[in-house]
């Protein structure tokens, strides 16, 4: 891939990069959009929202939250708990 400037460049915040008959746009972190011109919100509110053993989801309601990983609970994620296996 080529990386390319010209007067005809429409990215507005990431790169261009030569394709065989046009180009495409490289978005920076926070944009999206086939220009790189729409704020890539949920990317910031994710950002924000520390997560220390999950994941960024958003509800129904478009309301950010941590999705645990096994084994984790709590707001953030941030507190471990450990099943005990029962002896018969």
């Amino acid at each position: 891939m080529e990386r390319t400037t010209s007067e005809n460049d429409k990215c507005v915040h990431g790169s261009c990069v030569g394709t065989a008959n046009s180009y495409i746009c490289m978005c920076s972190e926070g944009y999206t959009g086939m220009y790189c011109d729409k704020k890539n919100e949920s990317s910031i509110i994710c950002r924000n929202l520390k997560c220390f053993h999950g994941q960024c989801r958003f509800s129904e309601n478009g309301e950010p939250y941590c999705e645990c990983a096994p084994n984790f609970t709590g707001e953030y994620c941030d507190k471990g708990y450990f099943h005990m296996k029962e002896n018969n």
